[in-house]
């Protein structure tokens, strides 16, 4: 056997051995004598595209966990905020304990009381004005500016609270006695005001009221007011314009009853320039 020349052995062992020439003879097909390339061709082909279908495979089922993950993700905060939300809403007792800490006055009724008293300052328009001064104590031309102290009074105020903050009421002053130095009767003041509450919704509130009235009492008819030697026949008492302002603190025990204290100025200004500086204390009650 010719061993240089391989093509040569290959062929006379073809011939020699006509069967092995038909299994072992190269394929005479459609790629030829290039079909043992286009072979080992293929097998890496097929075992790349086997790789590539399996990590195809593997990213498809990568994404599904993915979504399914993203799923989940989305929807554990609804399911946490389920029990939070819980959580959040007030408890009765909590609820109970923020009802019993409101102090506000609205939409109830409201009656108070107040004993006050002051001192009263008076300028007279000359003889337009009723004396302020008793006459048989004067000497000379009638006193134009007087001072003194006014007589106790009793407040009365009937309220209705449209607001937390906001409490219009009728109100009247009834005087517990007569006033010697002006010569008029226990003094009556009828009106109408506005209070004004600052922190309205709890216990401790500061308020602002300002109020308008008219004046009504008249003479008290001591003769020596009269006619006193060396006066002329004084003006008849009539009626008054008053207007009010006050300021205080309020406190309230509890949702009907509260008191307060405050402070203020009461003017009138037809029988004359009048001022009369007040304090009062009081007890205010409400409902329902």
């Amino acid at each position: 056997m010719n061993f240089l020349n391989p093509s040569l052995a290959t062929k006379r062992g073809f011939q020699e051995n006509p069967g092995l020439s038909q299994i072992s003879r190269p394929a005479q097909g459609r790629f030829g004598l290039w079909s043992g390339p286009v072979r080992l061709i293929q097998i890496p082909v097929f075992g790349v595209a086997f790789l590539g279908a399996g990590a195809a495979l593997a990213q498809e089922a990568a994404e599904a966990q993915s979504e399914s993950n993203q799923a989940a993700e989305s929807a554990s905060p609804s399911d946490e905020q389920t029990p939070k939300e819980s959580s959040e809403k007030p408890k009765p007792a909590e609820a109970q304990e923020k009802a019993d800490e409101y102090f506000g006055h609205r939409e109830q009724f409201g009656a108070r009381v107040g004993f006050l008293g002051g001192y009263r300052m008076v300028y007279r328009y000359d003889h337009d004005s009723p004396r302020c001064v008793d006459p048989l104590t004067d000497t000379g031309d009638p006193q134009k500016f007087c001072g003194h102290q006014s007589p106790f009074a009793i407040d009365i105020a009937l309220s209705y609270a449209f607001f937390d903050m906001l409490e219009p009421y009728a109100w009247a002053r009834f005087g517990l006695s007569a006033e010697k130095q002006t010569n008029t009767k226990p003094v009556i003041i009828l009106g109408a005001g506005l209070r004004f509450y600052t922190t309205s919704d709890s216990r401790l509130k500061v308020f602002f009221e300002p109020a308008i009235g008219l004046e009504l009492e008249g003479d008290n008819g001591q003769q020596d007011w009269l006619h006193p030697p060396g006066w002329p026949d004084p003006k008849k008492t009539g009626t008054d314009l008053i207007f009010h302002i006050a300021i205080g603190p309020q406190y309230d025990f509890a949702k009907n009853v509260g008191v307060f204290l405050d402070g203020g100025f009461t003017f009138g200004i037809l029988r004359s320039l009048m001022v009369t500086m007040e304090l009062q204390a009081g007890l205010q009650a409400r409902f329902p």
